[in-house]
């Protein structure tokens, strides 16, 4: 997710009263439009995802309406992005639904249906071996950048992913590298 910092809580107390969901895209566009060149990787792949959150309050099953949040974000140099970044499989939608539909999205967060509410008595529903293999889509779809979906039952939160292609990996990291990571790498001979 995005921390902010006192600074850009400052910000954004200074400018709107009482603070909004509005100042906060606001931010958030200002702080993407700044010289960096950072992109939101979700964003630039689904420019026309339609109600994909990352986060619902779990107290109400509001995942269940598909009412919540996008509060994580993968920021990304543009360049970087545009070099190495892949869709992949492309968003979870079931396959009938068009992946960019709020209807796709409610599918995904509930994984067609097999994720069910938690009961307003207390408890979470026992968490099913389907229901948690789903999260990863390996017998599906495969790798992708999107989201996550990790089931209810383990969060009410969910991860954003970016699927890199061809990055160059150092291979061997000159003396000057070793000796800067060697205290938290000593398991790496010097």
């Amino acid at each position: 997710g995005i921390e902010i910092s006192p600074a850009a809580r400052d910000y954004l107390v200074q400018r709107c009263q009482p603070p909004s969901v509005e100042a906060v895209r606001t931010w958030l566009q200002a702080l993407m439009a700044d010289a960096d060149g950072m992109v939101d990787s979700f964003a630039e792949f689904y420019p026309e995802a339609k109600e994909r959150f990352t986060c619902w309050d779990q107290y109400r099953n509001r995942r269940h309406q598909n009412e919540g949040s996008r509060i994580d974000y993968v920021m990304v140099d543009r360049v970087f992005f545009q070099a190495h970044a892949s869709a992949g499989a492309g968003l979870a939608s079931s396959g009938r639904l068009s992946p960019n539909s709020a209807a796709a999205a409610l599918s995904a967060a509930t994984y067609d249906g097999i994720s069910q509410p938690a009961p307003f008595n207390g408890g979470m529903p026992e968490l099913e071996e389907d229901e948690y293999f789903a999260q990863f889509r390996a017998d599906k779809e495969g790798p992708s950048s999107g989201i996550v979906y990790t089931p209810q039952q383990l969060s009410d939160h969910v991860a954003v992913s970016l699927l890199l292609r061809q990055v160059p990996v150092a291979t061997t990291a000159n003396s000057q590298q070793r000796s800067q990571t060697q205290r938290c790498q000593p398991h790496l001979k010097s």
